[in-house]
């Protein structure tokens, strides 16, 4: 079990109170407010830990950043390539998700990432 810490809640509570998807760096930068001398290995091992106990999900985009999202539901992405920024999408893939089972696997989470430019980038 792990121990409490204030700064796993820092982090969290970061995570958890934006919809931007941050990347590790910009949960640093939240963070540093209430802890200054915080480190960065720090927030990315607790974004990872959240991550790797379900309570995250870590998206890598075509760009190569790692951004993280507290919205742990079944849904998608958009990454726009000019401002890196990324959007949720929520409808759900049903033919996919048929396709997959019907090869014999039993599908618990999938990760779709679309690639474009965004409306205000496209202005």
């Amino acid at each position: 079990m792990k121990r409490h810490s204030r700064q796993r809640d820092a982090v969290r509570n970061a995570l958890c109170s934006v919809k931007s998807h941050p990347t590790a760096s910009a949960v640093y930068d939240m963070v540093r407010a209430e802890f200054p001398n915080i480190s960065l290995a720090t927030v990315y091992r607790n974004l990872s830990e959240m991550y790797d106990e379900g309570n995250a999900v870590m998206l890598t985009t075509v760009s190569g950043s790692v951004h993280f999202d507290a919205d742990t539901s079944p849904h998608s992405h958009l990454y726009c390539n000019k401002c890196g920024g990324v959007t949720d999408v929520y409808p759900d893939l049903p033919d996919l998700r048929k396709a997959a089972e019907d090869k014999g696997y039993e599908v618990t989470n999938y990760s779709l990432m679309y690639s474009g430019v965004c409306e205000n980038c496209r202005k």
